[in-house]
C-alpha cells in the first residue's frame, strides 16, 4: 500500500476513528508526525557520541503519550545510518511479563537480544535492527556461551523436575525466555537459576561486545525499550534498587523510562544521563484553563490537522477548544480525545463534534482517574487524601513538588502534568477537577 493512502486524512467522523488510533505506531516518516519545537534526538546524539572512548548509559523519558516511541525509531533510524555506531533494540514489555518483571530479565534480555541477533540465531523477536551479516564470533566465545546456557538449562530441569527433550544446540536463550514469560513459579526458579550467575553472564556479554567492536569498528548500543509502560511500582522498583545492576553491561545502553520514576533517581546523580521530551506546555499560564500558550496551541492544531482534513470543518472552533483544554497538551490524550469524541458524536447521529461530546470524554477521564484514585495500591490508605491535597496546592499555585510516592503515581497517570520550566513546575489535568473541589 502506498504511504499516502495509507496515511490518508479523515474526511469522515467513520474515518476519524481510525486515523486517530493512540495505539498505532507511526513509522519516522510518517506524514502524521508534527515535529517537536526541540529535538531530543540531538541531546541523545552528541551524549552517544562520546562512546567512542566509553561506553554511555543514557535515560530516555517523557510523559506517557509524549511521544517517546516515534522518537526511538527515529534513533533506531539514526543510528543505523551512522558509521560509528551499531543498534539492538530490546522491547522488555514483549519478550518478558511485565507484571512479574525483574532487573535478572532485563539483563538477560540484553545478553541475549546481542547475542542471537549477531549469532544470526533463529528467534521469534527481530531484537536486532538491520544486521543481516554473518556471524564473525570466535568460536571460544559461541562455546562458552553454549557452555552456560546448557549448565543454565540443566540446573532449571532440576529444580523445576521437568523432564528431557531439548535439542540445546544455540536454542537456550529462547528457552530461557520462554521460561521467564512462563508461570510465576516457572519464571521465579528459571530467574533464580540465571541470578546465581549473572556476574558469569555480563562476562561473556562483555567479552562478545567486545568481539563485536572489534570486527564491525562499530560501537555496540542497546535500547532497552518499556519500561514506561509497565506499572509505575514495578518501574520504579526496578529503576531505584537496581540502578547499578542495570549498568553492568559494558556497552552503551539506552533505557526508555516513566518520567515519573526519572526524578526519583536523581538521588543516584544520574542527572546528565537523562534525557527528556517535554510536555507542551499548553495552558498560560499554567494552572488556569482558559488561556493557551500561542506555539502549543499550534502544536495541538497541527497534530490534529496533520491526520484531518481541515475544510471538511468535522470541527468546529469551540469544539476544537475543549480538544486542547482537555488533552492538557499530552499529544497521545489529544489524539485519544479526538477519536473518542467522534465516537459520542456518532452515537448521537451527528456528522460534526460538538463540544458536548468532548465534554463527555472528559467526564469518562475523570471517572478513569477517581478508579484509580480509589482502588490502585498506589493510593491505599491516606495516600489518596494526600494525592487530593497535592492536586488542590498545584491548582491553587504551581510549584516544583518534590517527586515522591504521591506525585509521582499522580504524574504517571497524567493527574498531574508536569511542566518544562526551571525550577519545575506542575499543572492538573483538568479532568482531576470535579474531584477535588
Amino acid at each position: 500500500m502506498d504511504m499516502h493512502e495509507e496515511f490518508k486524512k479523515a474526511e469522515t467522523l467513520e474515518e476519524v476513528f481510525e486515523t486517530f488510533d493512540p495505539d498505532w505506531e507511526l513509522p519516522p516518516d510518517c506524514p502524521f508526525i508534527v515535529p517537536l519545537h526541540s529535538d531530543p534526538l540531538v541531546n541523545i546524539m552528541n551524549k552517544l557520541k562520546i562512546a567512542r572512548r566509553n561506553p554511555v548509559n543514557l535515560f530516555f523519558t517523557g510523559h506517557r503519550g509524549a511521544g517517546k516511541t516515534v522518537q526511538v525509531y527515529r534513533l533506531i533510524e539514526k543510528l543505523e545510518n551512522h558509521s560509528m555506531f551499531l543498534p539492538f533494540y530490546l522491547d522488555i514489555k514483549s519478550t518478558f511479563d511485565p507484571i512479574n518483571l525483574e532487573y535478572t530479565d532485563i539483563i538477560f534480555g540484553i545478553v541475549s537480544s546481542v547475542y542471537e541477533s549477531y549469532t544470526n540465531v533463529p528467534s521469534e523477536e527481530n531484537l536486532m535492527i538491520g544486521y543481516d551479516g554473518e556471524s564473525k564470533l570466535t568460536s571460544n566465545v559461541k562455546n562458552r556461551f553454549k557452555k552456560w546456557g546448557e549448565q543454565t538449562i540443566k540446573e532449571t530441569k532440576q529444580v523445576a523436575e521437568m523432564g528431557a527433550g531439548l535439542e540445546l544446540s544455540t536454542r537456550f536463550f529462547p528457552w530461557l525466555k520462554a521460561k521467564l514469560k512462563a508461570s510465576k513459579e516457572t519464571a521465579t526458579i528459571s530467574r533464580k537459576i540465571i541470578e546465581s550467575t549473572i556476574d558469569d553472564l555480563i562476562k561473556l556479554y562483555n567479552d562478545l561486545v567486545s568481539e563485536i567492536e572489534k570486527e564491525e569498528k562499530k560501537k555496540v548500543i542497546v535500547i532497552i525499550d518499556g519500561m514506561d509502560k509497565i506499572d509505575y511500582s514495578k518501574a520504579k522498583s526496578i529503576l531505584t534498587l537496581s540502578y547499578d545492576k542495570l549498568l553492568q553491561p559494558q556497552s552503551s545502553l539506552i533505557y526508555v523510562i516513566p518520567v515519573s520514576v526519572s526524578y526519583q533517581m536523581n538521588m543516584f546523580e544520574v542527572e546528565e544521563k537523562i534525557c527528556r521530551i517535554d510536555n507542551c506546555p499548553i495552558f498560560d499560564p499554567p494552572g488556569q484553563f482558559e488561556e493557551f500558550n500561542d506555539k502549543a496551541k499550534e502544536f495541538c492544531e497541527d497534530v490534529i490537522y496533520k491526520r484531518l482534513e481541515k475544510s471538511k470543518n468535522l470541527i468546529p472552533g469551540d469544539a476544537l477548544r475543549e480538544f486542547l483544554k482537555t488533552s492538557a497538551g499530552v499529544v497521545r490524550l489529544l489524539i485519544s480525545t479526538v477519536q473518542k469524541s467522534s465516537e459520542k458524536a456518532r452515537e448521537r447521529n451527528s456528522q460534526i463534534i460538538e463540544p458536548q461530546d468532548v465534554e463527555k470524554v472528559s467526564k469518562d477521564q475523570t471517572y478513569f482517574f477517581k478508579q484509580v484514585l480509589t482502588y490502585s495500591e498506589d493510593f491505599q490508605e491516606k495516600k489518596r487524601e494526600r494525592a487530593l491535597k497535592i492536586c488542590k496546592e498545584i491548582k491553587n499555585s504551581p510549584c516544583d513538588i518534590p517527586m515522591d510516592d504521591i506525585i509521582g503515581p499522580l504524574v504517571h497517570n497524567l493527574m498531574v502534568i508536569e511542566y518544562p520550566d526551571s525550577p519545575r513546575q506542575y499543572g492538573l489535568n483538568p479532568a482531576i477537577l470535579p474531584l477535588i473541589k
